[in-house]
């Protein structure tokens, strides 16, 4: 638990400014469970940032691309569902709040050489809504790079006002996706982990209304 205490200070700034100044965490997660290519069991852990955040700690999200590399190693995927309940509030996902989009950060480490992209995309829904609604970021990093990253992902649908929660929260339902692609075959990259604590994070912003 202590290696992404780190992580979650290093985030802290992006938080929206009113939320990241109320110190009482109402918010709690119920259940977690996630499956994929990048999240075996027991690799992923969930916890709340005040209630202005969503944390995800991924131990073996990873992706390489190059010569002799397996093909399957160059996309990785994760689908978590956290059930997040706060009485009284509704819950709002990759939406716009006050003109800006309260977003959904990813950091780790990557080494990437010229001619490779790292792709890492995000789809939220409300597992059970009834307006089946869902909710898309992405954002993508061009080689040569390498050493730490942090990134933002950018709402890329039309819903700009994000999704939102029943009333009292939901099972937010998050499918990460995480692809290298490269301009020829002899060429090589990777992206995961931050070397120093050993893990992936996404940190996804929350927002809340009462209803």
């Amino acid at each position: 638990m202590h290696r992404h205490s780190l992580l979650t200070f290093l985030l802290i700034p992006f938080i929206p400014t009113a939320e990241a100044q109320n110190t009482t965490v109402d918010a709690k997660i119920k259940s977690t469970f996630y499956s994929g290519s990048g999240c075996s069991p027991g690799t992923v852990s969930a916890s709340l940032l005040r209630n202005s955040a969503l944390v995800l700690a991924f131990d073996n999200m990873y992706a390489q691309i190059g010569p002799n590399v397996p093909a399957a190693m160059k996309n990785r995927n994760c689908v978590v569902n956290v059930n997040i309940t706060r009485p009284g509030f509704e819950m709002r996902v990759n939406g716009e709040v006050g003109g800006e989009v309260d977003g959904t950060w990813v950091q780790g480490n990557m080494g990437l050489e010229g001619g490779v992209n790292a792709v890492f995309k995000t789809v939220y829904d409300f597992v059970g809504a009834t307006d089946s609604q869902s909710s898309t970021s992405n954002t993508t990093i061009k080689g040569p790079r390498t050493g730490p990253f942090l990134e933002k992902l950018e709402n890329w649908t039309e819903i700009r006002n994000g999704i939102v929660s029943p009333c009292g929260g939901g099972m937010l339902r998050i499918n990460d996706q995480m692809r290298l692609t490269s301009t020829n075959s002899t060429i090589s990259g990777s992206i995961g982990p931050s070397e120093d604590t050993v893990t992936f994070v996404q940190e996804v912003g929350l927002s809340w209304k009462a209803c």
